[in-house]
């Protein structure tokens, strides 16, 4: 087998070679003095960071991968007389006949043996060829021997050669030793500018670790236990190697929905790892259909992504504060529901449809740095938040212990005909409200009195109980019906336990601090019992509507960690108790 230069890592040219313009690129990329990462294509603030980045990034040792694969790939090729490709050019410029390879190898044939199948080595995955690694003096290659092949195995190196290997192996340096890992916490992360801060209990407060590069599916929350190495950077102290210990410092979520005292279940719900944001749960209710709230669970949370992702500046080392990540979120969640109702509404105008849905969006964000706030217990500088965007009127809560119990925190304010800020805006664009004959308040752009529309399925769709929401078309020009969602954020505390969003099945009969005691009692074992909990309790007090429920319980709080909820602290998790977001 003949292999080109390349492939060895040659590193200068013969005397004779010219100069193509490949290699003067090279040659002036090597004369800039900014770190640059020429596989990756990224620019770092420092060499170290750059070598930090070689060391470290999976997505660089990918990168490299590839570029490997593609060079064994165009070495190993289809070749005419001489050893090159046909039709390539070599790059002193000589003709494919006349250019000689700088380093042969003999021919090497072996009897195939049963491999061992490997775990995540996708080079020796050759299909109807067995790979065997045949170790040569100047190079390690992988020769790839079909099984038809019957000549006998190669005999052994004779003594000089042994003797010279057991030589250069006794001369061998020694293994190092294994780099200490030290435990620690997280302060903040944040995912988005992929840099952060871990606690490191032996040094003194201002001293933490820099850490930088984490992968975007860990789970980086505020005091997540880790263990970590250290290592010295431009003076400055960095975490390499970041393992998570225990995955109670995580996010955990439970979903249930009923058609209830209806034949048919219009409620749907969603929940996604966004990554860099962070954690999307949803609830749709729909209306006089299904199919605007099916096209909300597959694309509301995909528009939030290519919206985020337009928005997001390329260099953000400091040029983005937490204020600003505050109001980029907020603006991303806004315009990806106006581009999602838009694109429905495009498509209902062509079919005639009239349904629409209400809706209501918990993400939860963290990585922001607060120098004098905590989300997780004994951690001061970085939090987590929630952003609630709510359309219609499904509801969310927040559950916070304080020294008198448990209270509801209210996430979101329901859009209702009898808000006299929605009262007003439905009138100046040309809506009107008022109160039917049963005493529901109502919106509709119809004129006349509202308690004289007919019960049937074509007026109600007219006479909504809600002033915003998707779809709705016959709503949406003018716009009484808005599809502009209300977005409200709030820091997380330790004394924060739970995040529950629910249709409005539920909040019709129960009140926010019902909804509360139910989910904090005792003798619930796990998310999905505490949502059931909440499902029966509605449909016992006489709801008629489907009844759909998201708990997301916030596995930091103190309250998993106070002494009447012992079992839960000593008992570890199961693998199949674990969250997706784990």
């Amino acid at each position: 087998q003949e292999l080109s230069p390349a492939l060895h890592g040659a590193s200068q040219a013969p005397p004779t070679m010219k100069r193509s313009s490949d290699a003067e690129d090279a040659a002036k990329r090597q004369k800039i003095s900014d770190p640059v990462c020429w596989v990756c294509r990224r620019k770092f603030e420092s060499p170290a960071m750059l070598k930090l980045h070689e060391e470290q990034s999976e997505l660089h040792a990918a990168n490299v991968k590839r570029q490997q694969a593609a060079a064994v790939a165009a070495a190993f090729s289809p070749s005419t007389e001489g050893g090159e490709r046909a039709g390539s050019i070599p790059r002193d410029g000589t003709p494919a006949s006349e250019h000689k390879p700088a380093i042969r190898i003999a021919p090497v044939k072996m009897t195939p043996q049963p491999v061992e199948p490997q775990q995540n080595d996708e080079d020796d995955d050759v299909d109807g060829e067995v790979v065997v690694h045949v170790t040569n003096a100047e190079d390690s290659q992988a020769i790839t021997v079909h099984p038809e092949d019957d000549e006998k195995p190669s005999v052994a190196a004779p003594p000089q050669q042994q003797q010279q290997k057991q030589s250069a192996q006794a001369a061998a340096p020694a293994p190092a030793a294994a780099t200490p890992e030290y435990p620690g916490m997280i302060r903040w992360y944040n995912k988005r500018r992929r840099i952060g801060f871990i606690v490191d209990p032996k040094s003194k407060r201002g001293n933490d670790v820099f850490v930088t590069n984490l992968r975007s599916e860990l789970p980086t929350w505020p005091g997540a236990p880790v263990v970590f190495q250290k290592r010295e950077v431009d003076s400055k102290m960095v975490a390499a190697n970041v393992k998570f210990t225990d995955l109670r410092y995580n996010v955990f979520s439970a979903v249930g929905s009923s058609e209830g005292r209806k034949n048919e279940n219009e409620d749907r719900c969603a929940q996604y790892n966004l990554g860099s944001i962070g954690n999307f749960y949803a609830v749709f209710d729909g209306h006089g259909g299904v199919g605007c709230a099916e096209h909300l669970v597959k694309n509301l949370h995909r528009q939030l992504l290519a919206t985020w992702r337009q928005s997001w500046p390329v260099n953000v080392h400091g040029h983005i504060t937490a204020d600003d990540e505050v109001r980029m979120v907020s603006t991303a969640l806004t315009e990806a529901f106006l581009a999602t109702d838009k694109v429905y509404l495009q498509a209902a105008s062509k079919k005639k449809l009239q349904d629409g849905c209400t809706a209501i969006v918990a993400l939860l964000v963290d990585g922001f740095e607060a120098p004098k706030q905590s989300t997780a217990p004994g951690v001061t500088g970085g939090v987590t938040k929630v952003f609630c965007a709510n359309l219609g009127d499904c509801r969310g809560i927040l559950c916070r212990h304080t020294k008198t119990g448990w209270l509801p925190v209210r996430l979101s304010e329901d859009h209702t005909p009898s808000r006299a800020d929605e009262q007003k805006r439905v009138i100046a664009a040309g809506g009107q409200v008022g109160m039917d004959k049963a005493g529901v308040w109502r919106v509709t752009k119809q004129k006349g009195a509202l308690s004289e529309l007919k019960k049937d399925k074509k007026e109600e769709r007219r006479a909504l109980t809600t002033t915003r929401g998707f779809g709705f078309l016959d709503m949406k020009s003018p716009s009484i019906v808005s599809a502009s969602p209300e977005v409200k954020v709030f820091t997380l505390t330790p004394e924060d336990c739970m995040v529950i969003i629910a249709s409005d099945g539920i909040w019709d009969v129960l009140t926010d601090a019902e909804v509360v005691t139910i989910a904090t009692e005792k003798t619930h074992k796990t998310d999905d019992a505490r949502v059931q909990a909440i499902m029966k309790a509605a449909l016992n007090k006489g709801s008629g509507d489907n009844v759909t429920v998201v708990v997301v319980r916030l596995g930091w709080g103190k309250w998993h960690r106070s002494s009447d909820r012992a079992e839960e602290k000593t008992e570890a998790p199961k693998a199949d108790d674990l969250d997706m977001f784990a």
